[in-house]
């Protein structure tokens, strides 16, 4: 008995979508999960891409809160939070990229990312400026990327926030 080999050719994919393994073509091909998937594991797939990429934003950027970088700290000076509001956004979002990193609780994480990427982007149009601290709008770039993700994923895990929300009301979702 041997082993058989398939030969994909990426670049010669057709572009139709009849089965499961076209939808993993189609991603591999164009990098974006198409709008008429088969497989069942496309919307896993893609919401684990989302969560882990704020997850990981968020959490990298946890050691200059933590460790009083002079960058992080002259931000929340300038917010008038310092050092409470640099801490205390630490936690949060430590807290926030754990929930997104857990399947069962993505929708939580994604839901209180959105709150405190609001903050962030609200602070940076209004305090901060989009630039801060000679970055070129890093940050403020990285706080819309962790609000995109996290509003995807949480579109992508809707059911999770309905049963939340049944739980919380004591009312049956639909």
């Amino acid at each position: 008995i041997l082993p058989e080999y398939f030969f994909i050719s990426i670049p010669l994919f057709n572009d139709r979508l009849e089965k499961e393994i076209d939808d993993w073509l189609y991603v591999m091909k164009y990098e974006e999960v198409p709008n008429n998937f088969h497989s069942p594991y496309m919307k896993k797939v893609s919401s684990l891409l989302f969560r882990v990429a704020a997850a990981v934003i968020l959490l990298q950027t946890l050691y200059f809160k933590f460790t009083g970088a002079p960058e992080s700290v002259d931000l929340f000076t300038k917010l008038g939070v310092e050092p409470w509001g640099r801490i205390g956004t630490g936690v949060i979002e430590l807290f926030t990229g754990i929930l997104l990193l857990i399947p069962s609780t993505a929708f939580l994480g994604a839901f209180i990312g959105l709150g405190v990427m609001s903050g962030a982007i609200g602070s940076h149009l209004l305090v901060l400026g989009i630039e801060s601290a000679g970055d070129g709008g890093t940050l403020f770039a990285l706080a819309i990327v962790v609000f995109v993700t996290c509003l995807i994923t949480a579109i992508l895990n809707i059911d999770q926030g309905k049963a939340l929300l049944s739980k919380l009301t004591g009312k049956k979702s639909q």
